[in-house]
């Protein structure tokens, strides 16, 4: 909960940045004749939902190559309960970023989400994990920062 508010502060504070710029490099022509309200949707909404919105394009465009290798990487992992789902997080060359959320009973009867970091290189053909390790789980006690907040 704590990273989703500072994502959030930081991202609109971002997206008001960058809107305000905008809006005072526009030609004094332009500027008196059309409201800013456009200017500053469009940059909070690019902001706050933009690594989102990469994340899940590069999902969708390597997700199913790289789901063999996820899969391996998460059973091996520390996180005892199903997968829920994974996003790619970034992708360069032959390396990746993955976080994978899963599912867990907590002792006193809820559900945990932990979340698992999990490095992918591309070796012979085949995408292979390199280094995982849990970014986030009330039950090992662990609480890291995820950007963008997954949950």
């Amino acid at each position: 909960m704590v990273s989703l508010i500072v994502y959030l502060v930081v991202t609109v504070l971002a997206g008001l940045i960058i809107s305000f710029i905008l809006i005072t490099m526009r030609s004094t022509k332009k500027r008196g004749d059309s409201a800013p309200y456009f200017t500053i949707f469009a940059c909070l909404f690019l902001t706050i939902g933009g690594p989102f919105l990469a994340d899940e394009i590069m999902t969708r465009l390597w997700g199913k190559e790289m789901e063999p290798a996820i899969n391996r990487a998460y059973l091996q992992g520390p996180i005892t309960g199903k997968m829920v789902y994974y996003r790619v997080i970034w992708r360069m060359g032959d390396k990746a970023k993955v976080f994978a959320v899963g599912q867990e009973k907590v002792n006193w009867g809820g559900t945990d989400q932990p979340i698992m970091a999990i490095y992918l290189e591309y070796k012979n053909g085949k995408w292979a994990p390199t280094e995982y390790f849990l970014l986030y789980s009330d039950r090992e006690n662990k609480d890291s920062i995820v950007f963008p907040p997954y949950r």
